[in-house]
């Protein structure tokens, strides 16, 4: 149906000029006449909707074309601009009620099938969305929009093959639409297709540098490919566009942290948590940061996000009896379990000895690897392996929860140690015993699920250049991931490759402590010679972890350890020259 008859047509028809030609104000001025005269001229309310929506006022676009709709209910334009302007209000189940009442008006129309496309696509129901996008190209087969809403469709519906043909095929038809690279980049992000990510996500920012979103994704591909420095760059240009960003804040203090930026990290999350109080990201970042620096009094509280944290991979664990708050129950046992890696449990295992002067008994559960190990550990009555029957306990606590029930600051950090043992019938390595030389053993890879290990492990042939400081035997503890790199080493008669013999954290534990010195990257094995007591030094990145202090070669953790961080992001070389200097000095 069309609008009714128009007294005010040739007024309606100069304002559309002005209006399609750019004049907006002159075309605004002409509506406002034409309702002020008569309040009902649906044309008037409906392209002065139409008009306020293109100028932000959707407000104002919703009241006018909802007017319109009123007094046309069976007009199809006010349908179409109407939902265009819940749309862009996020009302988008409104919206789609009116797209579809439009095109019980027009079938064909293809920018009203287009536009409820990608309404339903922003409401996930991705088949739908299908049914309306092919609709779209049935009726205009070269309308790129169409095929890049079908692409979302597409992707969201899990098929990313024929989402990217559909993209390429928006791109063919529009190589100016700036959404199609974004769709395509982000995809290609997704699948840690770097090239390919990076190729359409600049594409992408470069037709248009005003969108937040298109900036924070290319700050994304940065970030994920350790660019930390042009990834702060994008964050902070989407930051800048939409203050309100708060994915941006985010991420931008984990790239601060990444940089050694700290104290700007944390303010980048408290900025953060001002938009979003109870983001438990947010928290578990700021956590990060102010451990980091030692303020341990609020960091650990803030630790206690993690739960809450969606990206945080342990699960928080549900017993019948009550989580423990620190308190003396001299009558009762006290559950100790195990959470995140091998490093972090024995890091804070030591607590369990504290815990046992408040408790009557102390169990522990733990990575079955870990169970003879932590058998050796003072006031510690059974150590159970995960997987194991769990009962007879009155109170449970996960580990790294307790530093805050201890109130743990700097100056109290419980570092009494060794806190480990070697179990008696564990002997160390035989060519360990062997030498009577200088004894250092070396580690460079992690565990690759460590989220930051791609910045902490290391070429093994890094090490290369300290195999030929005389009086020193070297000895590679590496095991498991990783330790077919030795056979990439140039080595000489003073190193040995010990790692594949290395069956279990007792024997391990045994060599380690037969050796003088350990050389490593941020692993389990610098933890475990720290609660032996062992020296070691460890190759730092310049965004190091938490549980270390930033700006500080030594910690309040594990007396016998030393730091030999980065000066600059990736420079392993600057790290391994400082390293060489210092073992001639040790050994001179």
């Amino acid at each position: 149906m069309s609008a009714p008859q128009n007294r005010h047509a040739e007024q309606i028809n100069q304002a559309l000029k002005l209006h399609q030609s750019g004049n907006l104000d002159d075309a605004m001025a002409i509506y406002k006449t034409v309702l002020a005269e008569d309040g009902n001229n649906v044309d008037a309310l409906n392209l002065m909707g139409a008009l306020a929506l293109i100028i932000g006022q959707t407000d104002a676009a919703i009241a006018l074309t909802a007017r319109a709709v009123a007094l046309a209910p069976d007009y199809f334009a006010p349908l179409v601009n109407l939902g265009n302007a819940l749309q862009a209000a996020n009302r988008l189940d409104e919206a789609v009620d009116y797209f579809k009442r439009a095109l019980v008006i027009n079938a064909r129309d293809a920018t009203t099938n287009n536009n409820l496309s990608s309404a339903l696509n922003a409401l996930g129901q991705f088949a739908e969305a299908m049914d309306f996008a092919n609709q779209a190209i049935n009726a205009q087969p070269d309308m790129a929009e169409a095929y890049n809403n079908l692409g979302n469709a597409l992707k969201g519906d899990g098929d990313n093959i024929e989402a990217i043909l559909s993209f390429q095929k928006a791109i063919s038809f529009d190589p100016e639409l700036g959404n199609a690279y974004y769709n395509l980049g982000t995809l290609f992000l997704e699948d840690e297709n770097w090239e390919q990510a990076y190729e359409y996500l600049n594409i992408a920012v470069i037709k248009d540098d005003k969108s937040p979103e298109k900036l924070y994704n290319l700050a994304l591909y940065y970030q994920k490919t350790n660019d930390y420095k042009s990834a702060l760059d994008y964050y902070r240009k989407a930051a800048a566009l939409n203050p309100d960003y708060t994915d941006a804040h985010v991420n931008l203090s984990v790239c601060l942290r990444s940089l050694g930026r700290v104290q700007k990290s944390i303010a980048a999350c408290r900025r953060a948590l001002i938009q979003q109080p109870d983001r438990a990201d947010v928290h578990w970042n700021l956590a990060l940061s102010l451990l980091h620096v030692g303020d341990y009094t609020e960091g650990w509280q803030e630790y206690e996000w993690r739960w809450e944290n969606p990206e945080f991979t342990t699960k928080k664990r549900d017993f019948p009896c009550p989580q423990w708050q620190g308190q003396e129950a001299l009558g009762a046992t006290l559950l100790i379990h195990a959470e995140q890696g091998f490093g972090d449990t024995i890091q804070f295992i030591r607590y369990a000895t504290l815990a046992a002067q408040r408790m009557g008994r102390v169990i522990i559960e733990c990575y079955p690897a870990l169970k003879t190990l932590f058998e050796s550990i003072d006031g510690v009555d059974h150590v159970l392996a995960t997987g194991d029957e769990l009962s007879g306990f009155d109170f449970h606590v996960p580990v790294m929860s307790l530093p805050l029930l201890f109130e743990t600051v700097i100056e109290t950090v419980p570092n009494d140690v060794p806190y480990l043992s070697v179990m008696h019938d564990a002997k160390p390595h035989d060519k360990i015993l062997a030498s009577d030389q200088f004894k250092v053993g070396f580690c460079w890879a992690g565990s690759p699920t460590n989220a930051n290990d791609q910045n902490r492990s290391v070429d093994a042939q890094l090490f290369e250049q300290l195999f030929d400081v005389p009086g020193v035997d070297f000895f590679s503890l590496q095991f498991g991931v990783g330790e077919d790199a030795f056979n990439d080493l140039t080595v000489r008669d003073n190193v040995f490759n010990i790692g594949p013999d290395l069956k279990g954290f007792d024997v391990t534990a045994a060599s380690i402590n037969a050796l003088d010195l350990i050389i490593s990257v941020d692993t389990v094995t610098v933890h475990l010679a720290g609660a032996l007591n062992v020296p070691v030094w460890v190759l730092q990145p310049l965004g190091m972890s938490y549980l270390w202090l930033a700006g500080e070669d030594t910690s309040p953790w594990y007396p016998s350890l030393t730091h030999f961080r980065q000066s600059s992001q990736g420079d392993w070389v600057g790290v391994m020259d400082a390293v060489r200097q210092s073992l001639f000095e040790q050994v001179g």
